[in-house]
């Protein structure tokens, strides 16, 4: 249910967004009050070509600190296919180490002039592992503080 006196809403069919993801969760955008750290996709497109900019954000606590440090990560983002092998190494990672694996959760910072199309073609890949997909368009991502390991 939507809502309590809401219709049901079936799950999108496989390759395409749930509705919601196109009302995304404003508080997200304050980092240091998430309670997780999901993907962080910025897209732009250049002469018809799509590109991006992949942000894996931890949050760091120190010795002594009672507030965590945003540790900041980018990878940039060529083509679906380079978005879908960053996230496939990326989730490796933690399974090798024995940490826990990172929600299934991406933030997708996108221009209002790219069309739907264009930015299903660029998940697509990457749609069946992650499930909840927030879509901000012409929203800027938040600014990058933090240490860059």
């Amino acid at each position: 249910m939507d809502s309590e006196r809401g219709i049901r809403i079936e799950p999108p069919p496989p390759g395409q967004l749930y509705y919601r993801a196109f009302t995304p969760d404003r508080d997200l955008l304050d980092r240091d009050a998430r309670m997780f750290h999901p993907w962080e996709l910025s897209l732009s497109e250049q002469a018809g070509e799509i590109s991006g900019r992949l942000l894996r954000i931890n949050s760091v606590y120190t010795n002594g600190s009672t507030r965590a440090e945003l540790e900041v990560t980018e990878l940039k983002i060529s083509s679906p296919l380079a978005l879908r092998k960053a996230l496939d190494a990326e989730a490796a990672a933690p399974a090798k180490s024995g940490q826990a694996s990172r929600p299934p959760v991406m933030m997708v910072f996108a221009p209002a002039t790219l069309k739907h199309g264009q930015l299903i073609k660029f998940l697509e890949l990457v749609l069946p592992a992650n499930k909840t997909i927030h879509v901000y368009l012409d929203e800027p991502m938040p600014p990058v503080t933090g240490k860059n390991p």
